[in-house]
């Protein structure tokens, strides 16, 4: 038991800071839960009260778990080198993901490809290039609408690798579509025969008509 105060304005990763100043456990040793829930390092200290005082909970992690936490937060990819118990750690991989996105999430435990938190978190740290944590998730999260959405408005080579029924849907692929025109050979045959959709890829590159239906390929008008 310890009393720690800091100012409202900062951070649990902060708390975390001061806690370990008076008890020697490192910040990765630390799980501060308050009511039930374990409080996220970049959440503020103003949210758990406004105001007086809180009771929080400090658990102290496994030592393999907090050193592992320590070294995949250098580089997320050193989770090739982790043990099973360890890729199947979500904490660890959560962590690993938001360092190196697919050169972590690769080596994710396959349960943990299923799990929407980390997808995204993958997607979001590899940037415009996130074909490769995608192609990777499990097929219930490549036919998720929203995560399809948002990676294919990042990188258009994720439509080659979603549902048939998410590569017939207008919005993905035309997501895909500005990103680069090629999206379109992964466009269901319906939207490949649609002008607004063609049109999308046509302006950016003529040779996106080799996608195209074949009764579009035919209308002159299309193509000038």
């Amino acid at each position: 038991l310890c009393n720690v105060t800091v100012h409202s304005g900062e951070t649990v990763r902060g708390l975390k800071r001061a806690v370990e100043r008076l008890t020697q456990m490192t910040q990765n040793e630390q799980r501060l839960i308050y009511g039930g829930t374990e409080l996220a390092d970049d959440a503020l200290v103003s949210a758990i009260r406004a105001g007086g005082s809180s009771e929080i909970t400090l658990v102290r992690r496994p030592l393999q778990q907090a050193q592992w936490l320590d070294r995949v937060e250098k580089d997320g990819r050193l989770l090739r080198e982790a043990p099973p118990e360890i890729t199947a750690d979500r904490d660890v991989v959560l962590r690993a993901v938001r360092q190196s996105g697919v050169g972590a999430f690769s080596c994710a435990a396959e349960e943990l490809k299923a799990d929407r938190q980390i997808l995204l978190a993958a997607l979001r740290a590899d940037g415009a290039h996130i074909g490769g944590s995608f192609k990777l998730a499990s097929a219930q999260l490549r036919a998720d609408r929203e995560v399809t959405l948002i990676a294919a408005e990042k990188d258009w080579s994720v439509l080659r690798h979603t549902t048939e029924g998410l590569q017939n849907d207008r919005d993905v692929v035309l997501a895909a579509l500005r990103r680069c025109w090629m999206a379109l050979e992964s466009a269901s045959a319906d939207l490949r025969a649609d002008h607004a959709i063609v049109s999308v890829a046509l302006q950016q590159s003529g040779d996106a008509l080799e996608y195209a239906a074949a009764t579009l390929q035919a209308e002159r008008g299309l193509v000038l």
